[in-house]
């Protein structure tokens, strides 16, 4: 797996194609960097077009079963991830498609409701 850091370093510097920040697979590969400066680092290489990003979570945490390869996809996202002031357009990665979208939008409204900010990446 390869990190931000070397996506950034080993391909965008060569071939100049923008990368799509992974909050999922940044937690296994960091690169040395925080999520902040991943997401920043991602971004910049997007060149005056809106960044894209991916999101999802682990399905061995979801099913509480260590069987299960922890870079598998969830069916569903439920914890609302922050967008470090980037804006991006966000791809999620879940079993269950648009029911999961849907269930991420309601988790975002009720935390949007909670904490009264927009600050966490919303769909």
């Amino acid at each position: 797996m390869w990190s931000t850091r070397h996506l950034y370093d080993y391909i965008h510097k060569v071939i100049r194609i923008p990368i799509v920040f992974d909050y999922h697979h940044h937690r296994f590969c960091t690169g040395g960097q925080t999520e902040g400066e991943a997401v920043q680092l991602a971004a910049s290489t997007w060149h005056g077009i809106k960044p894209v990003v991916h999101l999802s979570e682990s399905r061995r945490a979801e099913q509480k079963d260590e069987k299960i390869r922890v870079q598998a996809h969830s069916d569903y996202v439920y914890k609302p991830v922050d967008n470090y002031g980037v804006e991006y357009d966000m791809m999620l990665e879940c079993k269950k498609k648009e029911l999961g979208l849907l269930r991420y939008r309601a988790i975002l409204k009720m935390e949007e409701e909670v904490n009264g900010s927009e600050e966490k990446a919303h769909c």
